[in-house]
C-alpha cells in the first residue's frame, strides 16, 4: 500500500506595510493648519464689513485646499475618491 504525499500551499511570510514618513504627515497637518487659518481670517474680515464676494471666494478656496490636504492625511479612502478628485479638477480649472 502507497501514500501521496500532496504539498498544502505555504502561507507567505509576512512583510512590512509600507507608512508614510513622518514628513508626509507634518507637510499635510502644516497645510492644513495654513488653509484653515486663511480661511478663518478671511470669513472673519467678512463678518466686520460688507461681503466681499473675492474673500468669499479666496476662504472657499482656502476651505476647499485644506479639505483635500485633510482626505490626503487620512489616506483618502475609496469612499472619499470622487471628492478628491473633484476638488483636484476645481484646482486645475482655477490654474487654467
Amino acid at each position: 500500500m502507497s501514500a501521496t504525499i500532496h504539498r498544502l500551499p505555504v502561507r507567505p511570510a509576512l512583510r512590512a506595510v509600507e507608512t508614510h514618513p513622518a514628513s508626509f504627515f507634518q507637510r499635510e497637518l502644516g497645510a492644513v493648519a495654513d488653509n484653515l487659518n486663511d480661511a478663518a481670517g478671511r470669513f472673519a474680515m467678512l463678518s466686520s464689513r460688507a461681503t466681499d464676494e473675492a474673500s468669499i471666494a479666496e476662504g472657499t478656496r482656502s476651505l476647499e485646499a485644506a479639505l483635500f490636504h485633510a482626505l490626503s492625511l487620512c489616506g483618502c479612502l475609496q469612499a472619499d475618491r470622487t471628492l478628491r478628485d473633484l476638488l483636484l479638477s476645481r484646482l486645475a480649472q482655477r490654474e487654467a
